[in-house]
C-alpha cells in the first residue's frame, strides 16, 4: 500500500484480498481521514465514538448506541 488515509488504498487492498465488492462491505470509523478514505473507495461508512463529527450524516453515536439499536 502506497498511500495512507485519506487515500482509499487501504480499503481497496482489503477488498481485493477479501475478494469482495464495495456493496459487500461496511466501514466503521471514528476519524475524518478514515471517513474520507472509505467514501473515496466507494464504501458505506458509519461514524462512531467521535462527538466532533456529530454533524456528519454518517454519525451513528457510539458503538454502544449501535448495539442498543440492534436489540430494539
Amino acid at each position: 500500500m502506497t498511500n495512507g488515509k485519506p487515500a482509499p488504498d487501504c480499503w481497496l487492498t482489503c477488498m481485493d484480498r477479501a475478494a469482495i465488492q464495495p456493496a459487500q462491505a461496511l466501514v466503521i470509523e471514528d476519524a475524518l481521514s478514515g471517513i474520507e478514505s472509505a467514501l473515496a473507495a466507494g464504501l458505506e461508512c458509519i461514524v462512531v465514538n467521535n462527538p466532533e463529527l456529530i454533524t456528519l450524516p454518517e454519525y451513528a453515536g457510539t458503538l454502544a448506541d449501535l448495539l442498543l439499536a440492534e436489540r430494539a
